[in-house]
């Protein structure tokens, strides 16, 4: 036996709580959970510690008489060396931290032998830094002799010593899937530290065991033993080392990731979001640590199908991990995993498929073919395999990574059952229903068991059960398992009362949620077609699952504008404007922090670690505000949360809001059909049209190059029309094909024509029909589809049957009536028109326009490169933006209409976005924009619509020249009408969007009743000839409805129309956008 010192070694490094950071991250970072320790267990080591204690006392005495020098020399050397290691290891330089305790171990070997504790400490501080590595092996190698060695001596310190090299080689052994030896162990090791709570260090070392117990009993699906040893680990770190210590953001981590599984994802988020914050302040640069976090944060959002901010997460992890050990690391390669599962559900299938072998070959090489995390990377592959349409060639994969798993961890665990349900997905996509409905049905069985039956993953598992029905022809069953799917949702969605902060942005898998309720109304279908006694149940069955598939920010945003209005006095409505406001704040910051985690590879919102301090803290105040305000609300006004909610509408309700003149009508556009509710007061029709969503795309594009002449000035659009059979044949009129937009018609309306006759029709679109102008379709077959100016004056167009409106969902309707009064503001219109983008231009264009008076609008150049970072591109904007002098006179007609006053037109350089946000707006009826409207997905850097204002001098935070959906939801209107005659504002930001732009949205939220809002860009004389018509009707007969207002006006343009003036795109770009009622 070698010398002993209890001074020397890793029992010196456990004094220094600096050095202690080496030796902790490694239990920090457990991906693996366990149990707490036995009494029985923990009062044997007090017995044997309080023993050897006064042993120890004796030894120190007798050293003291004759003092070892050289030892108490080694000692200071170890925490030199120890010291440089961890110094290296932060800096990310593991192989010199590597290369520094090697060296370490050498010496200590040949100058105090291979059984000395000093040695035996060299090879802890080895076990754990291969641990970190991965290096597991080797890992082991150096735990195992560590202990060996100190089982030599019986003193405190050495005993103390040992419990560390057990929870070394707890994890060493996870990492080969040795499970149930290292618990054995992770549980020595926590027993040993509660007896020697005296020592200064010891419930931080005692905190990140008992992390490391957690984090196995999770990793081994005993989520309920894991949350309650993970919660004392948290406790233990948050009094020892503080609540933005890095030992305890590593717990916060732990937490994270088991809220995430065991079905909480708002606690989820928010842990992930603090241990984030606590790592980007600790851990300075991008370091793995960080990497880690970030990539399980953005691997939870993909689980939550919030896809749209996370590949730049993951970006900036994969860049860090490379910096840090390479491309070809284990460790790298988890970051692989989670970009390759985020491709995959964006269709970017080669893509993924590429990672993912990538991802698979590393883990291969560095776990074993055979271990239970090379399992995981697996299943993305075979999943990716089954998209692409590879059934046969992802049948093995599968069924090797459940045979792994299930050798691993057990049949019953929830790895297990993912396992299993992957292989059910490949049998359904296969067509083999019956190995699909065997292998489901055990998922299920699987994952109720684990996870519990009310957990999303149940929900995933009855959606694809009802799938396989349908696929089967078993309607009744897919019922069954849909509407289980359905309840799951339900029990776990927010039903907080009062304000959210979150939002939507807080909901349960939306993608999931519009899958399952698409799929409800198809079941609903089916089921009526083979039994029509149940039909009319069926028909209300399918129209509220349609109804949730289609949930909307915008139909949210009407609700929100509806409770305020149902206060019942000023003082209330103010106080909910404000709250709503903060919590409309809380979302946008949020939104802003979580694109600033992608780093440089953000392309929307680029921050600093230092900047996203000052968000979390902007966010932890409005926090405390939105509570404080819940408080009073909960008070004074306690029918808020049911006011604000969108909760769907049965047809019994529908038909108490409707006026005998009235029909709602709402679209279902899904892949291979549409289907078409229509409800009056006099009953309810439904019907499937058989038309898959690419044709029915195909069709509103055809229709949109007949309407747009920008269509036709863009290079690439261009192409795509005359790809789609059009030409440009005629100097005045757009080809704009009559025998399609009758075809449109026909499929959509003709079924429900008797229904709907002589009604006003309120319309809920969806998918590709956001997009389509309902006003000019074609009720009877053209005899000529492409006719010229005479035969589209007579054409039999839909609004000289109906007057028509939008609204974004059913659920609105209902938010609308309760406030159809009208605007008690006392001036009749404010508008802003003619904005200078470019001055030269602008006095170009002026004289152009003054000479020839072109009515049509010059074109807008190319919406791409117009930002720059996060900041406006103002000489790209004013290149880009083509200038607008006629609005001028458009906006200038439409005021002395209604009597407006001069000082209310906003004209030219002071129509900027600092004079929209000074003014007092909520004093007009009426808010009139003549200007561009830029929509996000057309525009490079633009993360959200805007309206394009008079372009300051340099660009500040109040003002860059464009007026943001988020900046229009901060304006106060009272309006009963907001008018954007600008471009492409009713429809969403691409085909298949919401069924309005978030500029609609926003002026909703800000309070306007209802929008006149354009499909396209608006011929100036036709603006002025519509808008001004319109509100004259209104004016003239108040109680005529909006919609029936615009349809007088665009017939009276329709019959008194000559060339140009008598195509839809002349007449028919605007549509009312809210209630159909005046009051």
């Amino acid at each position: 036996m070698g010398n002993h010192s209890h001074a020397s070694g890793l029992e010196g490094v456990m004094l220094k709580p600096r050095v202690l950071i080496l030796l902790l991250t490694f239990l920090a970072l457990l991906l693996v959970p366990v149990a707490d320790q036995a009494a029985g267990q923990e009062s044997f080591f007090g017995r044997q510690f309080r023993k050897l204690e006064q042993q120890k006392n004796q030894q120190q005495r007798r050293l003291s008489e004759k003092p070892n020098e050289r030892r108490k020399e080694a000692v200071a050397e170890n925490l030199a060396e120890k010291n440089r290691a961890l110094e290296l290891y932060n800096d990310g330089r593991y192989a010199e931290a590597e290369a520094v305790l090697k060296r370490l171990l050498q010496r200590r070997t040949s100058e105090f032998g291979a059984n000395d504790s000093l040695t035996a400490a060299a090879h802890n501080n080895l076990a754990f830094l291969y641990n970190y590595l991965r290096r597991f092996k080797e890992a082991e190698h150096h735990a195992r002799r560590m202990i060996a060695v100190l089982e030599g001596f019986n003193d405190p310190d050495s005993i103390a010593g040992k419990a560390t090299g057990y929870a070394n080689l707890a994890r060493a052994l996870i990492g080969q899937d040795k499970f149930a030896e290292a618990e054995s162990y992770f549980k020595q090791g926590i027993a040993i530290y509660a007896v020697i709570a005296d020592r200064s260090h010891s419930p931080q070392v005692r905190g990140s065991m008992i992390h490391g117990l957690g984090n196995f009993y999770m990793h081994q699906g005993r989520l309920a033993e894991a949350e309650a040893v993970l919660g004392k680990a948290l406790a233990i770190q948050e009094k020892k080392m503080g609540s933005d210590n890095l030992w305890t953001g590593r717990v916060v981590r732990s937490l994270a990731s088991l809220a995430a599984l065991r079905g909480r994802p708002a606690e989820a988020e928010d842990r992930f979001k603090r241990a984030i914050a606590i790592m980007e302040k600790l851990t300075g640069r991008d370091r793995s640590e960080l990497a880690e976090v970030l990539v399980l944060f953005a691997d939870f959002y993909v689980d939550q199908g919030r896809l749209g901010e996370v590949e730049p997460i993951f970006k900036r992890a994969i860049a860090a991990y490379e910096a840090a050990h390479g491309a070809s690391h284990y460790i790298t390669a988890t970051a692989y995993i989670g970009l390759g599962k985020f491709q995959l559900e964006t269709g970017r299938l080669d893509e993924a498929e590429k990672l993912l072998r990538q991802a698979l070959a590393i883990y291969e090489r560095a776990k074993g073919p055979g271990n239970s995390e090379t399992a995981r990377v697996i299943v993305s592959l075979g999943n990716t395999l089954v998209a692409l349409g590879r059934v046969e060639e992802a049948a093995p994969l599968l069924k090797r990574a459940l045979d792994i798993r299930e050798k691993a961890l057990g049949r019953e665990h929830q790895l297990t059952a993912e396992s299993v349900l992957a292989l059910g997905a490949m049998h359904l996509a296969a067509g083999r229903l019956n190995d699909a409905a065997a292998m489901l049905s055990e998922a299920l069985r699987l994952t109720e068991k684990t996870l519990g039956a009310e957990h999303l993953k149940a929900a995933q598992i009855h959606f694809q059960l009802g799938s396989l029905h349908l696929n089967a022809g078993r309607s009744e069953a897919a019922l069954a398992s849909l509407q289980r799917a359905s309840q799951i949702l339900a029990a776990r969605a927010d039903q907080t009362a009062g304000l959210s902060a979150r939002g939507q942005r807080g909901e349960v898998n939306p993608r999931l949620r519009r899958a399952i309720h698409s799929a409800i109304a198809v079941a609903a279908w089916q089921r009526a077609s083979e039994n029509s006694a149940l039909e009319s149940e069926l028909m209300r069955q399918g129209l509220l699952a349609a109804q949730l598939a289609q949930s909307t920010t915008t139909g949210a945003a009407v609700s929100q504008m509806s409770a305020r209005f149902a206060a019942g006095n000023d003082a209330l409505a103010e106080l909910l404007r404000n709250g709503q406001d903060i919590a409309n704040r809380w979302q946008e910051l949020d939104k802003e922090l979580t694109q600033g985690l992608g780093g440089d590879y953000s392309e929307e919102v680029r921050s600093t670690p230092r900047e996203r301090v000052a968000v979390r803290k902007e966010l932890d105040r409005l926090n405390v505000e939105i509570g404080d305000l819940n408080r009073r609300l909960g008070k004074e006004f306690p029918d808020y949360a049911a006011l604000a909610r969108s909760d769907p509408l049965g047809v019994a309700d529908i038909q108490a809001l409707l006026a005998p003149d009235e029909a709602a009508i709402a679209f279902l556009t899904l892949e291979k059909a549409t289907y078409v509710w229509a409800v009056t007061r006099e009953g309810t029709k439904w019907h499937r049209v058989e038309v898959d969503e690419a044709k029915l795309a195909r069709d509103v594009e055809k229709l949109r190059c007949g309407l747009e002449a920008d269509a036709w000035l863009d290079p690439a659009r261009n192409a795509r029309c005359k790809e789609l059979g059009l030409a440009l044949t005629s100097a005045e009129l757009l080809p704009y094909d009559l025998s399609v937009a009758h075809a449109l018609y026909a499929r959509l309306f003709s079924p429900i024509e008797s229904l709907i006759a002589g009604k006003s029709l309120i319309m809920v679109p969806s998918g590709p029909l956001t997009s389509l102008s309902f006003h000019a379709l074609l009720t009877e077959p053209p005899t000529n589809a492409l006719p010229d100016a005479a035969g589209y004056k007579t054409a039999p167009w839909l609004v000289k049957r109906h007057a028509l409106a939008v609204i974004p969902s059913l659920p609105s309707l209902k938010a609308l009536r309760l406030t159809a009064k009208v605007s008690s503001a006392p001036k009749p219109l404010i508008g802003y028109a003619a904005p200078v983008f470019s001055p030269e231009a602008q006095q170009v264009a002026t004289l152009t326009t003054a000479s020839t008076k072109r009515a049509l609008r010059s074109p807008t150049r190319s919406f791409t490169s117009f930002f720059s970072g996060n900041r406006a591109n103002l000489e790209a904007l004013r290149q880009g933006l083509a200038p607008l002098p006629e609005t001028e006179d458009e906006l200038r007609r439409v005021a002395k209409s209604l009597n407006a006053a001069e000082t209310d037109l906003v004209i030219g350089p002071s129509a900027t976005e600092t004079a929209v946000k000074q003014a007092r707006l909520s004093d007009f009826r009426i808010v009139y924009f003549a200007t561009h409207g830029l929509i996000a997905g057309e525009v490079e850097g633009l993360s959200e619509p805007a309206l394009a204002m008079t372009l300051p001098k340099a660009t500040s935070e109040t003002d860059d020249g464009l007026l943001t959906a988020s900046e229009v939801a901060r304006l106060k209107l009272n309006a009963d009408w907001v008018v954007l005659s600008a471009c492409n504002t009713a429809a969403g930001s691409k085909p298949g969007a919401e069924a309005l732009s978030g500029l609609a949205r926003a002026f909703f939220y800000a309070g306007a009743r209802a929008l006149l809002v354009s499909h396209w860009r608006v011929n100036s004389e036709a603006a002025v000839k519509l808008t001004t018509a319109t509100f004259s009707a209104l004016t003239a007969k108040p109680e005529l409805g909006r919609a029936d207002a615009l349809r007088s006006a665009m017939l009276a343009v329709i019959a008194s129309s000559e060339g140009e003036s008598s195509h839809p795109a002349y007449w028919a770009p605007f549509v009312v956008v809210g209630d159909n009622r005046a009051k």
